[in-house]
């Protein structure tokens, strides 16, 4: 490999596993959303999808299986227009579990990033709702309470 081509790998790379960390960032940076705000959602439907392979226009993973989901450190909700946005408060392993599937966010537009308040997925025709902020933030509120003897 000559030294341009290794350089500019170099550089995705590194901008790869910069991703996520700006994803992180940013979910913390915005304030979560209050139940005030959730009546403010806007509801976003497209797939999910490597959010490396959606910005270098590279092939992407094609099912939930699919090998290339190893390399993508993060994931992004792909619109049919072709617009993206990145999931601010959805962990990693539920986007890589539901890539390619269709899906439908309700959640704030911030920038480039949805703070989402529900995800559901398609199945059968019609969505289910499989993650939502507030089921989140009870189990966290019992773990604590567990973690803490019960205080």
């Amino acid at each position: 490999m000559n030294n341009k081509m290794g350089e500019k790998l170099r550089v995705i790379t590194a901008v790869g596993r910069l991703l996520p960390a700006v994803a992180l960032i940013l979910a913390f940076a915005m304030p979560a959303p209050t139940p005030a705000l959730a009546s403010q959602d806007q509801p976003f439907e497209g797939i999910i999808q490597g959010a490396n392979c959606v910005h270098n226009k590279t092939a992407c993973p094609e099912s939930p299986s699919d090998a290339h989901i190893a390399a993508e450190h993060d994931f992004v909700l792909l619109l049919p227009n072709g617009d993206h946005y990145f999931l601010l408060n959805l962990d990693r392993t539920i986007k890589a579990k539901y890539v390619t599937v269709p899906v439908r966010v309700l959640g704030k537009k911030q920038g480039h990033g949805i703070w989402v308040h529900t995800f559901e997925v398609k199945k059968g025709g019609k969505y289910k709702q499989v993650w939502s902020f507030e089921e989140q933030q009870r189990i966290y509120k019992e773990e604590q309470e567990i973690y803490r003897g019960g205080n």
